[in-house]
């Protein structure tokens, strides 16, 4: 089996990946591999590469697990028949600030049968230990995002601070920024996002982005800030509980940029 790699102060951040497709034959019950082990988070499992989009976005996820009949992957040609004529394949990702794409393959480790615990264990521990101690640019690129932006209206600047701002609704021709002050912009709703973390901020709603830090209940159709009932898109409630969950586990990485 070779050497084992033990991570160091595992407890201070969990390994964050994604699993998409389907189990290998004779490994019907694949995601409790993953489950048991202490410093993983299994942030959401999908059929296809499309559905797992979003977070695979969001630059908050470490690895990918692809399993088998992946849609998008059935036709590809190199790599994508290599990768699916494997049981199962562990992608690292990495998120450099200058990129064509939000995220790039930083390694990709080959699972073969027989798989078991230990040998998904060494390899999640050595990707855990290259994000802790190589300082590979995932989950979060520290990158030029401020403490506050400024947004135009009525001929003047106005500054928004970014930890302070609850969520931005769309009404009508304006955008109104709800933090500590209301704050009246006819900046569109995209400008706005644009400045905002992708990590804290989540648009919920064609007219709603929502600061994952002040939401209180998540609910079919629903977010909560507060006392106030913000209405999510169709489809995107469980979509949003996960983000909402990753950031929890995010705020809790004491080497992540979002702790104080």
């Amino acid at each position: 089996m070779g050497n084992r790699q033990s991570p160091v102060k595992r407890d201070n951040m969990s390994l964050i990946i994604l699993i998409v497709g389907q189990a290998a034959p004779g490994m019907q019950h694949w995601r409790h591999y993953f489950d048991h082990l202490e410093f993983v988070y299994v942030a959401g499992q999908y059929d296809t590469l499309q559905q797992a989009m979003p977070l695979l976005n969001s630059t908050m996820v470490h690895a990918l697990v692809l399993g088998k009949n992946i849609p998008e992957l059935a036709n590809d040609t190199n790599p994508g028949e290599e990768l699916n004529d494997q049981p199962i394949n562990i992608i690292t990702l990495t998120y450099p600030e200058k990129r064509k794409h939000v995220f790039e393959i930083l390694n990709v480790d080959i699972l073969k049968i027989p798989v078991t615990k230990l040998t998904i264990t060494n390899i999640l521990e050595k990707i855990y230990y290259k994000v802790m101690t190589e300082g590979v640019e995932t989950p979060i690129k520290k990158k030029s995002y401020h403490d506050h932006f400024f947004v135009h209206y009525e001929n003047k600047y106005h500054r928004v601070p970014i930890n302070t701002l609850r969520y931005t609704e769309v009404i009508g021709n304006t955008c109104i920024l709800h933090g500590e002050n209301r704050t009246f912009t006819t900046d569109s709703i995209e400008q706005i996002n644009a400045y905002l973390p992708p990590w804290q901020f989540t648009r919920v709603h064609k007219l709603f982005i929502v600061n994952l830090h002040f939401v209180d209940q998540i609910t079919t159709g629903i977010v909560r800030v507060g006392a106030v009932a913000i209405p999510v898109k169709p489809g995107y409630s469980q979509e949003l509980q996960r983000q909402y969950d990753i950031f929890r586990k995010l705020k809790e990485d004491s080497r992540n940029p979002l702790q104080n």
